[in-house]
């Protein structure tokens, strides 16, 4: 929009409609930011924009403090997508979502979808108890998923690490996350890990 017709737009409007003209451009801007940021299925962050805020979290009001790095996905996604089609399949994703915001918190979390089946998680502010009973109170909400008359029982896996005491660095905490998460799997699904040293620094 260029400048004339900014200013033939607001010529002969009180100091009040300007006021609100420009409340609704900066509403309509940060809708615009939000939807951006967003995964379309889920509403969630897409990863770019949690790692972002997180790095931002970590490297300014959370420098100081314990949290979590905790990465989440659906058991055998693959194949409750395959069986059961991929419209079942999104419904699982989005009721995953759900149980996340739901079990840990939006609120002292930064939540959002890694990608596919995969969720990032940065719990601020945090005891690692805490982070083990968010862990599982997910696993106990999320079990059955129905979509009309078809439902299927699903679990999940998670896999922790912690900041400060594993890595200051966010690229490290995701790596270490995650092979806890594939521990997790290898112990039998359904359940949570905490990366520990001995765990090396590769999957299963």
């Amino acid at each position: 929009m260029n400048s004339i017709y900014i200013e033939s737009s607001l010529s002969g409007k009180s100091r009040g409609e300007l006021i609100e003209i420009i409340e609704n451009q900066h509403r309509k801007i940060k809708e615009l930011e939000r939807l951006s940021a967003s995964d379309a299925l889920t509403g969630l962050l897409h990863k770019k924009a949690a790692i972002g805020a997180a790095q931002k979290f970590l490297d300014g009001e959370g420098k100081n403090g314990f949290h979590a790095v905790i990465i989440a996905d659906i058991d055998d996604f693959k194949s409750v997508n395959d069986s059961r089609g991929h419209l079942f399949g999104d419904r699982v994703i989005t009721n995953f979502a759900a149980s996340l915001k739901k079990s840990f918190g939006e609120d002292r979390c930064i939540i959002g979808r890694a990608g596919g089946d995969e969720f990032f998680i940065l719990m601020k502010n945090c005891m690692l108890k805490d982070v083990l009973y968010c862990a599982e109170k997910l696993c106990s909400n999320f079990e059955r998923v129905c979509a009309g008359q078809s439902c299927s029982f699903v679990s999940c896996s998670l896999g922790v690490s912690c900041y400060p005491s594993d890595s200051r660095d966010l690229n490290m905490l995701y790596e270490y996350a995650d092979i806890a998460l594939y521990r997790s799997k290898s112990n039998g699904k359904n359940q949570c890990s905490v990366y520990d040293r001995s765990f090396g620094n590769r999957r299963l």
